[in-house]
């Protein structure tokens, strides 16, 4: 028995019954074609066309995609070769019989269209242009295209591609940025394409064979944010700082060196409580906004509070806030500069229904809110600061 187990072990040992290895299927080495009889086509034809089409296609000798087939491909005598195709393009192969130059005088066996394509993706630069055509040859095509110039790109068309097919675009801006691009008009869903300098949009699309449909977002690359982005009308800029074109400082048509202190403080003015308009003084002080031009500059108003009979309340503090119910009943606390030191009312809104909402002041630190079951109020309070 000892002297049986020793041998299963060595034989184990020989064909590695201690390890299993993945493996897969070899595909054939050569590709090998045969005549309507089965029997190897030898010195025949292998003609490759852009599928659906009489356009001539490359095939190569090998992997490296380097060396091209003669197109036809001259068959050897089992009737084999070595056939690459371009990834992500489709391609129709037309097999012919041996007989005269390129099989001239050879019988047509057979034509099968929409071989190749699968998940590669060919990659196409397209020309600049102010009215680029984009041309779909692929299953899986990406098409990389830079903007010199505002673009309206013409209907885009797809040649041998049995839908659905695999569309995207990379539009990318020049160096100067700022152009417009129109989508070719059988595109649905196309985003509107980043305005900087060097920014790309990336977007995915199906051919269903009459128009491209948008299967998400666009996506602008980094490269369209700049270095510190600041938002000015509308547009993302370069340079990380903000425009000052457009601002007017006293009717000066533009911020001057004349218009801030070398100090980099501003005189104090004084605000007409009512009105809101400055009387006296040279500048806002930090946080007011200019809100329009030329003498008598006027700044944002103050928020002001009037009794019924029309007389102006000074000193006011407005706290918002919101709580959510338990059996009807909540209470808020009020923390820090919220809480008032006189006088205040309260007023609520249930913004689940309308249900009937009170919000009384327990204490300057605290209301109570009364309303139904679980509703979420939202509240606001107005006094003495």
């Amino acid at each position: 028995m000892k002297t049986l187990l020793k041998a299963l072990a060595l034989v184990c040992m020989a064909a590695a019954c201690f390890a299993q290895t993945a493996v897969v299927l070899a595909p054939l080495p050569r590709l090998q074609f045969f005549d309507q009889s089965g029997r190897p086509l030898a010195f025949g034809c292998v003609f490759s066309f852009q599928s659906g089409t009489t356009t001539p296609l490359a095939t190569y000798t090998d992997s490296t995609g380097v060396t091209l087939n003669q197109n036809p491909v001259i068959l050897s005598a089992g009737g084999s070769a070595n056939i690459w195709l371009i990834a992500g393009q489709s391609y129709s192969l037309k097999l012919k019989g041996s007989g005269g130059t390129q099989c001239a005088s050879g019988s047509t066996q057979y034509t099968i269209n929409g071989i190749g394509g699968g998940a590669s993706t060919l990659v196409t630069v397209v020309p600049s242009s102010s009215t680029p055509t984009f041309t779909d040859i692929s299953q899986n095509q990406l098409f990389e295209f830079t903007l010199t110039s505002n673009t309206a790109a013409l209907p885009f068309a797809a040649v041998g591609v049995t839908p659905p097919g695999i569309v995207t675009f990379q539009l990318t801006q020049d160096s100067a940025g700022n152009h417009t691009f129109a989508w070719p008009t059988n595109v649905i869903g196309g985003a509107n394409i980043g305005q900087s300098a060097n920014s790309t949009l990336t977007q995915q699309f199906v051919w269903n064979g009459t128009v491209l449909n948008a299967t998400g977002s666009g996506i602008i690359g980094p490269a369209s944010f700049g270095n510190q982005p600041y938002l000015h009308t509308g547009t993302i800029l370069n340079s990380g700082e903000i425009t000052t074109d457009s601002l007017n400082v006293n009717g000066s048509g533009g911020i001057t060196s004349t218009d801030i202190t070398a100090s980099g403080s501003v005189t104090a003015p004084t605000i007409n409580a009512t009105t809101g308009y400055q009387i006296n003084g040279s500048y806002g002080t930090s946080g007011q906004i200019v809100t329009s031009t030329g003498s008598g500059t006027q700044f944002s108003p103050p928020i002001v509070q009037y009794s019924q009979n029309g007389t102006l309340q000074t000193g006011i503090k407005l706290v918002s806030g919101a709580a959510h119910l338990s059996g009807g009943t909540a209470t808020a606390p009020l923390l820090g500069s919220a809480i008032f030191s006189g006088s205040f009312q309260c007023w609520g809104n249930d913004v689940d229904a309308d249900n009937a909402v009170s919000v009384v002041a327990t204490s300057g630190s605290l209301v109570t809110i009364t309303g139904t079951s679980t509703d979420h109020v939202q509240f606001t309070c107005m006094g003495t600061p």
